[in-house]
């Protein structure tokens, strides 16, 4: 990795940034129009979040009821809902307008993973590379034609990455306090977007809180920083936390359905995990038709404390088969065969043709990832910055549930490794023409 990197305002990446906005909207436009888009009867938790948005929009509080009294809703995070909500006060309950913005955040995700890029390699083919591996990916356009978190997720990602990375230069200026509450806040959203990221953004707190306090101690500036990204991250989760606690949830900021989620994944594996004439009790069936039947708090966590006692005995009994599945479990968080989250835009009958050439096309992806990540081993932040997000996701699932779904968030950040392994391998292949 040795070409100079272009000055940062430089025409050449003005353009480059403008032809990857441009190409990452086009596509997300052509999946927006042609895809699937919402179809609830498929897509129960798209059906959830659009529900919750809608009763946001109308002012009947953070539910999925469509009459009163609007019990609360456990089973969903609550941040893409209250923007898809703002959406729908602007524009009525148009839920393409939903997908128009999710557009704008890939395409935006898409821009900034080549700024991170650039700064994480210090190498402008690379990075370039990376950025077109990343806006070409299936998943990352694709994910827009669908009323769910990961377009938000993307977006916060790569940008927490990027703000996180030049909190080193703002040690000691005027605006020190201000630009870590504002990255408090955005780490907050993620958290609150998609509960999964919760251990990363802890990480990430250890680390942005001791570099605030490394050879600052006694600096009033450097604690008035630690207290504003203390409050805007902490103040939203804790809230939120607290909300969960009065409806019956733990104090965290995580939904209900885990404990139908670890079922869920028992049933996915259940060849290699369940005896021949074992099946997965009716109550998860029941917990996944939730978005159909309108199921109370109550309910939900009556039927979350059955799948919590079924996976338990299954874990007693079969701990060892679930640990033989484990390297099965892995492959399957990066072999995706959807571009739309849930549904294809093409007719079911090209399923067969299209879905295995997806997932090959997933983890060859994601290997490429894997080794620019390797071959980026030496530079500290490109290091850091894969594990503290792929690193750290990893054994997270595996304790919990290895739906590739689950990775889908990453692929802005993670992508643009593929184009360290690319130019490493081609500048090897340039080496080996020369000694002939």
């Amino acid at each position: 990795m040795n070409e100079p990197v272009t000055a940062p305002g430089s025409r050449v990446v003005w353009l480059k940034i403008a032809i990857l906005f441009a190409v990452a909207f086009s596509l997300s436009a052509v999946w927006v129009k042609t895809g699937i888009g919402f179809n609830p009867r498929r897509q129960p938790d798209a059906a959830l979040f659009e529900g919750v948005a809608a009763n946001l929009a109308d002012g009947h509080g953070y539910s999925y009821d469509t009459k009163p009294p609007y019990r609360p809703e456990l089973t969903r995070s609550p941040c893409f809902p209250a923007l898809a909500s703002l959406v729908y006060r602007l524009f009525g309950r148009d839920r393409e307008a939903v997908f128009w913005m999710n557009a704008v955040f890939v395409s935006l995700a898409v821009v900034l993973g080549y700024v991170l890029a650039r700064r994480l390699f210090r190498d402008e083919r690379a990075a370039w590379i990376g950025a077109c591996v990343m806006c070409l990916t299936p998943q990352v356009s694709g994910s827009s034609d669908s009323f769910l978190s990961e377009p938000l997720a993307m977006f916060l990602i790569v940008l927490i990455a990027l703000v996180a990375l030049r909190a080193g230069g703002w040690r000691d200026r005027p605006w020190e306090a201000a630009a870590l509450g504002g990255l408090g806040l955005l780490m907050a959203a993620l958290v609150l977007a998609r509960a999964n990221f919760t251990v990363p953004v802890l990480v990430a707190t250890g680390w942005v809180s001791f570099s605030l306090l490394r050879g600052r101690w006694r600096s009033p500036r450097a604690w008035a920083a630690l207290l504003a990204f203390s409050v805007t991250l902490g103040g939203p989760v804790l809230a939120w936390s607290a909300r969960n606690a009065s409806v019956g949830l733990s104090f965290a900021p995580m939904p209900a359905g885990g404990a139908a989620s670890y079922v869920y994944e028992t049933k996915r594996f259940a060849d290699l995990i369940l005896d021949p004439d074992e099946q997965v009790p009716m109550v998860n069936r029941v917990y996944w038709s939730h978005y159909r039947k309108h199921l109370g708090p109550k309910q939900i966590l009556e039927i979350e404390r059955e799948n919590r006692v079924w996976f338990k005995n299954v874990l007693r009994r079969h701990w060892n088969r679930i640990l033989l599945a484990t390297p099965w479990r892995v492959v399957n968080l990066f072999s995706n065969p959807l571009v739309c989250v849930y549904d294809q835009p093409w007719p079911n009958d090209l399923d067969e043709w299209v879905m295995p050439r997806l997932i090959w096309v997933s983890r060859v992806l994601w290997l490429l990832s894997f080794v620019g990540f390797l071959v980026a081993w030496r530079r500290k932040e490109a290091r850091w910055v894969w594990l503290a997000s792929v690193g750290i996701l990893i054994p997270f699932h595996l304790l919990t549930v290895c739906h590739y779904r689950y990775s889908t968030s990453l692929l802005p950040l993670a992508m643009p490794y593929c184009g360290v392994a690319v130019t490493a391998f081609g500048r090897f292949l340039v080496r080996r023409f020369r000694r002939r």
